[in-house]
């Protein structure tokens, strides 16, 4: 399966329901991650600080292609939604936190009920 790009990385995370804080540049693409309307009542599916990886340039575009996807202080549901979503357009999904201490593959198909009462986070 060849890498997602940005703008189908973008559009999985927000039909997730997912938010978060950018840490990226788009340059030409209109759509954009939201911002977490309210942590009180965002039910839990705010990702913080969110970075796309990709060879070359700082600056993405919409066509370019996603080598990894990180979140930096985001809620443990919304990253079990973020990778269930992410499965749709980049096939198997490997979680892990900053230490790789724990380690979570999510297969095509996984909903987040599916898995909630394995998820480590």
């Amino acid at each position: 399966m060849p890498l997602p790009l940005v703008v189908d990385v973008l559009a999985a995370l927000t039909d997730a329901k997912c938010h978060g804080t950018p840490w990226f540049e788009v340059r030409d693409l209109a759509a954009r991650l939201p911002t977490c309307p309210d942590p009180a009542t965002c039910k839990g599916l705010d990702l913080g600080e969110v970075s796309f990886h990709a060879e070359g340039d700082a600056v993405l575009r919409a066509g370019t292609p996603v080598e990894t996807v990180s979140f930096r202080k985001p809620s443990g549901r919304a990253v079990l939604h973020a990778a269930c979503a992410l499965t749709v357009v980049a096939g198997p999904v490997f979680v892990f936190d900053d230490s790789a201490a724990r380690v979570f593959v999510v297969q095509p198909g996984t909903r987040p009920e599916d898995i909630a009462s394995q998820w480590p986070w």
